[in-house]
Parts: C-alpha cells; sequence; structure tokens
C-alpha cells in the first residue's frame, strides 16, 4: 500500500504515480497511477541479477507541477509456486483456473491491478524464456538455430 496522506500543496493534488526499477532508473516502469493518496500496489519482481527494487512516487498538482518523491527501496520475491500453477492451467484448459489467484487479480476490473499484473508476469515469462534460452545455448545448441515465434504462428517444415 502506497500512502501520502500528509502531503500538501497549496495549489491542489491532481494524482499520484508510482514508478519502479531495478538497477537503471532510465528503465523504470510505471506501476500505478491514482487521483488518491492511498492506494495498492502489486510490484514486480527484479532480474535475476536483483530482486531490489527501487520505487519513486511523483506528486502532481492541478496546475501540472511534478514532485518527487523518493521511497526506500524494497527486495521482491516472485512467486513462482502462482505463476506456474497458472501456465498449467492455461496449458491444459483447466476449468479451475479462476481459483489461481493470477486470474482473480486479472478479473478484479481494477486498471491499475490488470496494469501491474501484466507486468509482472511480462517480466516472469521474459526471465524464463531467458533461461530457457541460456540453458539450450549451455546444452550446446547453437544461437543461429534457436528462433521465436509469435503466438498463434505455423511451424514451417523445410
Amino acid at each position: 500500500t502506497i500512502e501520502c496522506p500528509d502531503w500538501y500543496d497549496v495549489d491542489g493534488i491532481q494524482d499520484y504515480s508510482l514508478y519502479a526499477w531495478t538497477t537503471d532508473i532510465s528503465q523504470r516502469t510505471i506501476i500505478a497511477f491514482s487521483p488518491e493518496d492511498n492506494f495498492q500496489v502489486r510490484l514486480p519482481a527484479g532480474d535475476n541479477e536483483t530482486s531490489l527494487l527501487n520505487l519513486v512516487v511523483y506528486v502532481r498538482d492541478l496546475v501540472g507541477s511534478v514532485t518527487q518523491v523518493n521511497i526506500s527501496s524494497v527486495n521482491i520475491i516472485a512467486d513462482f509456486a502462482t505463476i506456474n500453477d497458472l501456465i498449467d492451467k492455461i496449458t491444459n484448459l483447466s476449468s479451475t483456473i479462476t481459483n489461481n489467484p493470477i486470474v482473480r487479480l486479472l478479473s478484479s476490473g481494477n486498471q491499475n491491478v490488470v496494469g501491474q499484473m501484466f507486468i509482472s508476469l511480462s517480466q516472469e515469462f521474459n526471465q524464463m524464456n531467458n533461461d530457457n534460452l541460456d540453458k539450450a545455448i549451455s546444452s550446446g545448441i547453437s544461437a543461429i538455430d534457436i528462433s521465436v515465434s509469435s503466438l498463434g504462428s505455423q511451424s514451417l517444415q523445410q
């Protein structure tokens, strides 16, 4: 939960934006946006190099001025069991998919929550893909022989 209850601006506060990054601030990603001074967030896990996530809130007033407020960095641990459960249920077209916590969050109708989940999932899926590529290459498969095709594409036999 992000709370900014004591923030005051003579022009009035328009909104709050929360951004996060691991090691390179130029790679920061918006995590949440809210006109409220108290909002819940689901933070993405870091990369394989670090689980430390740096956070900053940008407070915008009604005339468009922005103030940056740094928040203490936090350590994040990915919930691989839930992610793997989601993958398994999608792969096997399980009727119990709605029991998965990720699916419940995606079904919440809350735009911030859905966006945060997509960010977290895409980062985790990208990391899984990179790990699989590294394993393939370290097992002797040439990087030239590895290709990634888009979802729904069909393989051409040569």
